[in-house]
């Protein structure tokens, strides 16, 4: 089963979302006793890729009027990213 890791950020309706599509949920953070900087696997992958992703100028802002276009235009730069990070290995 694939898990989704997010902060505290993501809580209500997206974790709603990935409950009903059947997807586990896990709020990635460190104790409460934990003190200065501590690294948490996994917590910055989908932060990072919204960054990439914002990267391709027609995913900047909103230039699309339906959902579904958007949506395959994330899919397009997705494949770009992969086949760019296969050419480069």
């Amino acid at each position: 089963m694939f898990t989704m890791v997010t902060d505290k950020g993501y809580l209500g309706r997206f974790a709603r979302h990935l409950t009903a599509l059947g997807l586990n949920h896990r709020i990635g953070s460190r104790s409460p006793t934990a003190r200065g900087f501590l690294l948490i696997a996994n917590r910055w992958v989908l932060e990072r890729t919204f960054t990439w992703l914002t990267g391709f100028r027609r995913l900047a802002i909103d230039y699309e009027f339906t959902p579904r276009v958007h949506e395959t235009w994330l899919l397009v730069d997705n494949i770009t990213m992969c086949l760019n990070g296969l050419t480069v290995a």
